[in-house]
């Protein structure tokens, strides 16, 4: 078993370790139960013979008439029955609740792994990650129940073969080992094929995300042949990949029809001529025999499965590996804002790496003071505000709150008192109320004031009244100026005692602009703000100016 394969075993033993318990429980006495049933077909086959009686197995004791034998026939067979179906219901709640409880997993990770982290991750990552490498993990994982189930079969009604003829059953036994051994290097050959599947299958998804975030522009400069035919090589090596992995699994069945059949008449010979079974014993070990064939297929399928698709448990299980190590996050809300009036940075250095970070930077935020921090591009503006935002740790230089050394990223109540809102927000919500209903318990009077002063008032006439209709995928509805309004009205639910503006009213006009801090500053006086704009006139709106110089 390969180290990705007892990683996912784990995995799904710790997430839905009750579920399983009762998935072996339950097909055990179900295996159980067709194995008792099948052998109540002795004596009934027995009786119908012409030999009667006389064909009966000597160890086999005196026993009712073949109508009583029939109706416990029935009724362990109708147990069966209800057993496969509570079987079948424990299998379908395996398969649904751990992709789910993955994805909530992966989730969970994003928020302890902090926000460097994450971002590192990108988002093509992160959606190979929650869709297909979840999907892959999922699909082996209902392998591993295949494996729970058919083994249970295989072991009950192999073990009622053995008792009724130790000699021939042996000799099924070789020759399933012969059919194995025979399709095992199509089975190997498949299973090479799979081994770079999660390389492949990623690659596809960057590209795709490339496509879409070009899109426009390979329109308009008539440069979308390139971006097809990187995207079809793409796809055309994963494709190639999956023909390759069913292709070995294709042949591997053809032989195993063929040996299977060779198998069965081999058997009837050596029932017959070699080891002169009763009449009534053949039939049964045939029957048996041939209602083994099904759940071996399923066994090696589930083999083949889990081989092929336990390698995209990898990514996931690294990355909840380095959530584990992680520390506990701290709350994001629940409680109290931190109070203060003063905040110093002195020699701040941000960033990612010793080769990604700021040039040491000084600032000092007063309550109620609106600061632009301006730097040219790339000089790590964003960091900055990541580091004052909690987000991340500094590299180098202090953080004072109220004369008090501080870290942001766990200091209490820091996270309760901020509001962040960036060029590009994501909505968080699929409509304005799931959006601006982020900050519970705000009244709607408050809310209409705040959607008037940031120049949204007439989303009620768009939205409906309770503004509760859908903004369209990434808030298409809405025009980029609307999108940054929305969520700076977000952000001001919260009543956050610091806001962090990282170009958050880029695609406002000049005039615009101003007018929306104006009435900021009027509706929460106490308000600090910290922004960066790389817009002069911008700049202009805040009570003092730090500039950030290039990193040498």
């Amino acid at each position: 078993m390969t180290r990705e394969a007892r990683a996912l075993l784990a995995d799904l033993r710790a997430r839905e370790g009750a579920r399983l318990d009762r998935l072996v429980a339950v097909s055990l006495v179900a295996a159980l139960a067709e194995g008792a049933g099948l052998l109540l077909l002795v004596p009934v086959l027995a009786s119908a013979s012409e030999a009667g009686r006389g064909a009966l197995p000597d160890w086999l004791p005196a026993l009712p008439g073949t109508g009583t034998l029939l109706l416990l026939f029935l009724l362990v067979m109708t147990l069966r029955a209800l057993l496969v179906e509570w079987r079948g219901r424990l299998r379908t709640r395996l398969a649904q609740g751990y992709p789910a409880g993955l994805r909530e997993a992966v989730a969970d990770a994003l928020l302890r792994i902090g926000w460097r982290e994450a971002e590192l991750l990108g988002p093509a990552r992160l959606q190979r990650l929650l869709q297909h490498d979840v999907t892959r993990s999922a699909t082996a994982a209902a392998y591993v129940e295949q494996v729970i189930v058919t083994a249970f079969i295989i072991g009950v009604q192999g073990a009622i073969a053995l008792f009724l003829s130790p000699a021939l059953t042996l000799t099924a036994v070789a020759l399933a080992l012969a059919s194995m051994a025979v399709g095992l290097p199509f089975l190997r050959a498949s299973q090479r094929a799979a081994v770079g599947l999660t390389t492949l299958s990623g690659l596809s998804v960057d590209e795709a995300h490339r496509l879409r975030a070009g899109l426009k522009a390979a329109l308009a400069e008539g440069r979308t042949s390139a971006f097809l035919d990187r995207y079809a090589a793409r796809l055309a090596a994963e494709r190639d990949a999956y023909v390759a992995i069913d292709d070995g699994q294709i042949r591997a069945a053809t032989v195993a029809q063929l040996v299977a059949a060779a198998s069965l008449v081999a058997l009837l010979y050596a029932g017959l001529f070699l080891f002169d079974l009763a009449p009534a014993l053949l039939i049964l070990l045939v029957i048996l025999f041939a209602r083994l064939y099904a759940p071996l297929r399923a066994l090696l399928d589930a083999w083949q499965g889990i081989a092929v698709n336990a390698p995209g448990f990898a990514e996931l299980s690294a990355l909840l590996a380095q959530a584990s190590a992680a520390p506990a996050p701290v709350p994001l809300s629940g409680d109290a804002p931190a109070d203060w009036r003063r905040l110093e940075a002195s020699g701040l250095v941000a960033g990612i790496a010793d080769g990604i970070a700021t040039a040491p930077v000084d600032l000092a935020l007063e309550r109620g003071s609106w600061t632009a921090l301006v730097a040219p591009s790339g000089t790590g503006k964003s960091l900055v505000l990541d580091t004052i935002a909690g987000l991340v740790p500094p590299l180098g230089g202090s953080i004072t709150l109220d004369g008090q050394l501080v870290d942001l990223t766990r200091h209490d109540g820091w996270a309760a008192g901020l509001a962040y809102v960036g060029q590009d927000d994501l909505l968080l919500g699929d409509t304005p109320r799931a959006m601006l209903g982020l900050d519970a318990g705000a009244p709607d009077a408050r809310v209409d004031a705040l959607l008037d002063a940031l120049g949204l008032s007439a989303l009620r006439s768009r939205f409906g009244p309770a503004l509760d209709r859908p903004l369209g995928e990434h808030g298409a509805t809405l025009s980029g100026g609307e999108r940054q309004r929305l969520a700076l009205a977000r952000a001001l639910l919260r009543r956050p005692r610091l806001l962090i503006l990282d170009e958050a009213t880029a695609a406002l006009d000049l005039e615009a602009e101003a007018a929306l801090v104006a009435n900021i500053r009027r509706m929460a006086p106490d308000l600090t703000a910290l922004m960066v704009s790389h817009r002069p006139q911008s700049q202009a709106l805040a009570d003092r100016i730090v500039t950030l110089n290039r990193q040498v």
